[in-house]
């Protein structure tokens, strides 16, 4: 079994906490541990809460990928094997999916080195596009600017959907539309950059529906104009079904306009299903149908 590893973006904090009413569940990544003599918390460092007794800082962390089978043994053991004998401590924890490696910010490309060597390959996030553009994908964070993420999905609005909604709705779209709303606790996002400027974004959560439990959502998936048809919407879609797959979902779904016949084909080349879902809505008086595509991740 060939053992795939991603590096996760961000600082990590180790902390203790006087209990969890300030922590915040709802960030993409929170690891508790109570026991009768504390509560602990793993989280990133931005996301450490004001009721911290103690806390260490300064950690970088990897994930081995995939959802791993209990049955399988020594997974963990070997890793932290072979970093322990290059002197190289980890915090570790463990989720139902699979394992998180912790390791302190001053040995972490050491470490990396020392797993690529010994055949551990790296999730690769950044790669070069045939016009030799730097493209990367990866999550988005607080620190990014959540105005041209808003900005990719309002330039790919009034460029997919013209003539399908109406030009006066969609010339009222406001710089910002959706910066507020990205920021929703129970939404991921994942952004790609050419040469560092955000030119795509994806969003993903579970389920929304009631009907759909148990499924992934993929809520929604844009690139400026200027860089589609550059095979960047298929890095990045089969960037955020890696994402969900890794949160533990095997099904996922998403809604498309009906009239939007390119994003179909899109996703229909990708592998994704109509099913008999639609639902509607109205822009200045005009309905417009939306369908629903499910995707099988093998």
């Amino acid at each position: 079994m060939k053992i795939q590893i991603k590096q996760i973006d961000g600082d990590f904090s180790v902390c203790k906490v006087s209990d969890y009413a300030k922590v915040n569940l709802c960030a993409q990544y929170c690891f508790l541990g109570k026991t009768d003599e504390e509560n602990s918390l793993v989280c990133l460092t931005e996301d450490v809460p004001d009721n911290v007794i103690e806390r260490d800082d300064g950690w970088k962390a990897f994930r081995i990928q995939g959802v791993l089978d209990f049955s399988l043994i020594g997974i963990l053991s070997k890793i932290s094997t072979l970093l322990a004998k290059n002197r190289i401590g980890i915090f570790a924890v463990s989720t139902y999916n699979t394992d998180y490696i912790l390791i302190k910010r001053d040995n972490y490309e050491k470490a990396m080195r020392v797993l690529e060597d010994a055949g551990y390959a790296q999730k690769e996030n950044r790669s070069k596009s045939a016009s030799g553009h730097t493209v990367e994908i990866r999550p988005v964070v607080s620190t990014d600017d959540w105005m041209a993420i808003s900005h990719v999905y309002e330039q790919s609005w009034k460029y997919a959907y013209r003539g399908i909604i109406p030009d006066t709705w969609l010339a009222r779209i406001p710089s910002g539309q959706w910066a507020n709303g990205l920021k929703a606790p129970d939404r991921l996002s994942l952004v790609l950059l050419e040469d560092g400027k955000i030119c795509g974004s994806s969003s993903y959560s579970h389920a929304r529906m009631e009907e759909m439990k148990g499924y992934g959502e993929i809520i929604s998936i844009y690139l400026l104009p200027e860089v589609m048809h550059k095979g960047y919407g298929y890095q990045l879609m089969q960037a955020v079904i890696s994402e969900l797959y890794d949160m533990g979902y095997q099904k996922v779904y998403l809604w498309v306009l009906e009239e939007n016949k390119n994003a179909r084909r899109f996703y229909e080349r990708f592998g994704f299903v109509q099913k008999d879902w639609r639902q509607m809505d109205i822009y200045d008086g005009k309905e417009v149908a939306e369908l629903m595509y499910v995707y099988e991740i093998e």
